[in-house]
């Protein structure tokens, strides 16, 4: 089954509010909670679509409406997302319509650190759902509408180093790549990351903290090695081990040999990291450059 999310428009409200009371109808008639979705309408989803921190998107499994989804970046915790609702009309219910469709959600920002969500404690079908999607229980509990329902709390922690591939269309990203000694302006950044999302070969990874993408690295993945095509830090994050940081996350994640070619600019970053550097001269026109060849051997295993 194929599962894709796009953002909903005000002309989608009425269609959602109908999947999203079908959805819930079972929950309220079982708690009877005053704060149940089953009682919202189409004015709630308006509402969210005009709220510039909150998405709402609609849910088609193999082309067809079948459900939605709305997450916010909460105002005062840059980088932590809460995922608000989702709903699944309930003849397609225990398909992982609904897990596909959050690492779809998670997948359209690049700032995350951290998402939260909760669920009535009693629904097995829902947490599992959610684990599914890597979400784990938090052990906090809390009463709502005065107690006729109970609600659990999960979370998702983001690791600071990963894959941003699929979001390397974001201007922050390209903004970076810029930066990078093999990227001159935003123009050719903009035109790499295009290239390299298209390349199944190539993988791109993020350093992200307190809701901020500080770092990009872009690497080819050989079968005894990987190519490193660009790696940059933002310019008021530097000096704070950003950069030898994702060196190091990309050899424990690939544990293989890591190669790169640079220039003097960047040299001395590469031989900080641990990299053995041969020069290189390349001849342009009637000009000759020196660049540099840098290997970075698989490390021992102790």
């Amino acid at each position: 089954m194929n599962v894709e999310i796009i953002s909903a428009t005000l002309d989608d409200a009425d269609a959602l509010a109908a999947i999203q009371q079908q959805a819930f109808k079972r929950l309220y008639d079982i708690y009877h909670d005053e704060g149940s979705p089953y009682l919202r309408g189409a004015d709630e989803i308006a509402m969210w679509l005009d709220r510039p921190n909150t998405r709402v998107y609609k849910i088609l499994a193999d082309g067809v409406l079948c459900g939605g989804v709305s997450f916010c970046e909460r105002n005062d915790t840059p980088g932590e997302y809460y995922l608000a609702r989702i709903y699944i009309l309930p003849e397609l219910q225990g398909n992982g319509i609904a897990s596909t469709a959050i690492f779809l959600c998670e997948a359209t920002v690049t700032n995350a650190s951290r998402w939260t969500l909760d669920f009535p404690v009693n629904e097995i079908a829902n947490r599992r759902c959610y684990e599914k999607a890597g979400y784990t229980d938090t052990g906090e509990r809390r009463e709502q509408s005065g107690g006729a329902i109970t609600l659990a709390y999960m979370e998702k922690t983001i690791p600071a180093f990963r894959s941003v591939k699929k979001q390397l269309d974001d201007s922050e990203i390209i903004k970076l790549m810029s930066l990078s000694v093999y990227e001159c302006s935003l123009e050719r950044a903009a035109l790499n990351a295009q290239s390299y999302m298209k390349n199944e070969a190539h993988e791109s990874y993020g350093w992200v903290e307190n809701g901020d993408i500080l770092g990009v690295a872009g690497v080819l993945v050989h079968q005894e090695k990987i190519e490193i095509t660009n790696i940059s830090v933002a310019e008021n994050a530097r000096k704070r081990g950003i950069g030898r940081a994702m060196i190091t996350a990309l050899r424990e994640k690939y544990k293989k040999l890591i190669e790169a070619e640079t220039d003097d600019d960047a040299i001395d970053f590469y031989r900080k990291c641990g990299f053995e550097t041969v020069a290189l001269y390349k001849q342009y026109g009637n000009e000759r450059f020196r660049r540099w060849t840098c290997i970075l051997p698989v490390a021992s295993s102790q």
